[in-house]
């Protein structure tokens, strides 16, 4: 092709091209996406968090040297749980073994919670197991199980257990050691209920609860108490009895 004819068509291009192009100059610029919004680290986010590390997703690291007043908040209402809660009133008894964990969790966002673990077991009327997770930081507990069989007076204990222990008095109770307020008492299913309550900023916090109560003629008893913090504050469980199983 000449140098004639091929000018032309090259001039024909650039205009077409210049053409496509002149939109683009006065389109409006796009407005950058909003930030998203962190998710506030409530109750439930640490929960969450928790979770976590109990499944062994997230790495628990050990604190060396836990803030002292913070270990004598957390100290001060985990005796008072055990206290409360542990119907074992034998005046001899016999520890088994005790100890106290302190690790941090921190998750992708670095957001991060610090825990305090206490345990004991020992025996009296009763063999106990007991073990509690608070928050150092003054959030909230995140775990309790108490575990017992009597092993002595045993009809003396059959009466006054089964009326205090109910999953709405324990209910109640958890309540007043936690500074919450008690909205609702859901069944899940048989043995496990979920607790609603309200912080003192109206915030959503939920529990689970695991009642085990047996006795017979025999006679025997048995109990466990477990609660543990929800993840999801956000939805209200009402007879969900699927969505609630007890953990392993």
């Amino acid at each position: 092709m000449s140098r004639k004819k091929l000018l032309p068509l090259l001039l024909t291009t650039a205009v077409l091209l210049v053409c496509a192009a002149l939109p683009a100059f006065f389109m409006p610029e796009q407005a950058p996406a909003p930030p998203e919004t962190p998710a506030p680290f409530d109750a439930s986010y640490r929960a969450a968090i928790y979770g976590r590390a109990a499944e062994g997703e997230l790495e628990k690291v050990e604190i060396a040297e836990p803030d002292a007043d913070a270990v004598r908040a957390c100290r001060e209402l985990m005796d008072a749980v055990e206290l409360s809660l542990v119907a074992d009133k034998g005046t001899s008894s016999s520890l088994l073994s005790a100890g106290t964990n302190y690790y941090s969790v921190t998750d992708e966002t670095g957001r991060e919670i610090s825990v305090m673990e206490f345990y004991r077991e020992w025996t009296a009327d009763w063999k106990n197991w007991f073990i509690m997770q608070a928050d150092l930081g003054g959030g909230p507990a995140y775990h309790l199980y108490w575990s017992a069989s009597c092993q002595r007076n045993v009809r003396d204990y059959i009466s006054a257990v089964g009326e205090s222990l109910t999953a709405e008095s324990v209910a109640a109770a958890w309540g007043d050691w936690m500074g919450l307020s008690l909205e609702n008492v859901s069944p899940a299913d048989g043995e496990t209920f979920v607790l609603s309550y309200t912080d003192g900023k109206g915030k959503a916090v939920l529990y689970s609860l695991w009642l085990n109560l047996y006795s017979d003629a025999g006679p025997s008893l048995v109990v466990d108490v477990e609660l543990t913090l929800l993840a999801d504050t956000a939805k209200r469980y009402e007879n969900n009895a699927e969505t609630m199983q007890k953990s392993s």
